[in-house]
């Protein structure tokens, strides 16, 4: 009687996983490969070059919003992947403390990645590693250049639209790689502008991005029999 049970119990779990496989691949099928996605994180924004010595690194923040169009769906999955980007870039410069002068630039900038493209080999269930490499364009939309004179001075405040040697126009390469988990990531990416940020003086942009990422999988219009809308969210 046991032993019945027993083999009673194997076949129900046996018949469960075939379901629930069913129902995964039936969902699989229902999900677009293309995505919008969302990534925010904090950028380590440098100057190099020959006139960039007495720079340090700023950290400020980074946000983009991006979408991924899936053009190859093989082993390797290989993404066309725009981005439209808010963050910062700037350096330090001289010693950092209150007592003597130093200096620090902080610009807002607007970033259009036009051409990008993402290969995302699969590493596990669901789990892909991402590396993607692409071109931008940026423009520094605000900012301050501030000049602190010492601790019983009044510090010197100055826009950057009121400075007539910053180049508020970058344009460049970024690198990246990362990881996806389910519809998280966690992604190390790194800029590297040709434009001269100071006329006349050899300093580019230089930035380290660590962000985190969400994506929003798209849903179609029609679903397989049996399938509903609001299951695509659950397994």
């Amino acid at each position: 009687m046991k032993r019945c049970r027993f083999f009673a119990l194997v076949i129900a779990l046996f018949s469960s996983m075939l379901v629930m496989g069913q129902k995964i691949q039936e969902k699989k099928k229902a999900t677009s490969p293309n995505m919008p996605t969302l990534r925010a994180g904090v950028s380590f924004n440098m100057v190099n070059g020959s006139d960039a010595t007495d720079t340090h690194a700023l950290t400020l923040y980074d946000v983009s919003l991006g979408y991924q169009w899936m053009i190859n769906e093989r082993k390797c999955r290989v993404f066309f992947s725009p981005e439209l980007g808010f963050g910062s870039r700037g350096w330090k410069e001289g010693e950092q403390n209150e007592w003597s002068y130093h200096a620090t630039v902080r610009a807002h900038t607007l970033r259009l990645v036009l051409a990008q493209i993402s290969f995302q080999p699969q590493v596990g269930y669901d789990v892909f590693l991402d590396f993607h490499a692409g071109g931008f364009v940026s423009y520094d939309y605000a900012g301050r250049y501030t000049r602190f004179k010492g601790y019983f001075q009044k510090d010197d405040r100055i826009k950057l639209s009121e400075m007539d040697n910053f180049n508020r126009w970058d344009a460049g390469l970024q690198v990246g790689a990362g990881l996806w988990f389910y519809y998280f990531n966690i992604d190390f990416t790194y800029r590297h502008g040709f434009v001269g940020m100071i006329s006349g003086k050899d300093g580019f942009s230089n930035n380290f991005v660590l962000r985190v990422g969400y994506a929003f999988h798209r849903r179609p219009k029609t679903l397989p029999p049996g399938v509903s809308r609001s299951s695509l969210w659950y397994y």
